[in-house]
């Protein structure tokens, strides 16, 4: 049995096609699990940062209210300068 191995080893045979297959088969498999979790993951994390950011805005704008009185306004005395909310 151990002659049988050392004559492979020494004739430098690799990996068969059906063993490259099934492990790029395994690989392609994993991936195709791990992508759609890692994008919603990734998607929750968006919106968390978002929820933050519009919490900071918020306190950002009740705390001037709070300094002065008056909500910051324009050049032109409006809340927003093209007359909208947005």
């Amino acid at each position: 049995m151990l002659p049988e191995r050392r004559r492979r080893a020494m004739r430098g045979e690799g990996f068969t096609l059906v063993e490259l297959l099934v492990v790029i088969g395994i690989i392609a498999l994993l991936a195709g699990i791990l992508i759609p979790t890692v994008t919603t993951v990734m998607k929750k994390a968006d919106t968390s940062h978002a929820k933050a950011d519009l919490q900071r805005i918020v306190s950002a704008w009740e705390s001037y209210y709070r300094e002065y009185g008056a909500w910051p306004v324009g050049e032109s005395g409006q809340l927003f300068e093209n007359g909208g909310g947005a």
